[in-house]
């Protein structure tokens, strides 16, 4: 994939990567977004708000397969813990 690919909306983009999953078997899923519409409520009336044509401030997919595992829970009893897999995370938006 060209990290330097752009596109002219989102929508381009969508397509894009529905295809990439589906030609290396690969699935992603949303990690962490905000939309602009929950960017601009916060945002004093003095400050400059996103342009509403934009659906997301950002959006990051995250692999379903792989990556390091990482430990979660703070338990110390035995049998309590449960292992987080993760791999790449894509910025767009």
């Amino acid at each position: 994939m060209d990290v330097r690919k752009s596109f002219d909306n989102f929508d381009e983009f969508k397509k894009f990567f529905d295809s990439y999953q589906t030609e290396t078997k690969q699935l992603f899923v949303i990690k962490k977004s905000k939309s602009v519409d929950a960017v601009n409520k916060k945002l004093d009336s003095d400050s400059t708000k996103y342009n509403d044509c934009l659906k997301w401030k950002y959006l990051w997919y995250q692999c379903k397969n792989g990556g390091q595992p990482r430990l979660a829970g703070g338990s110390e009893r035995p049998n309590q813990r449960y292992v987080i897999v993760t791999k790449t995370v894509i910025g767009a938006g």
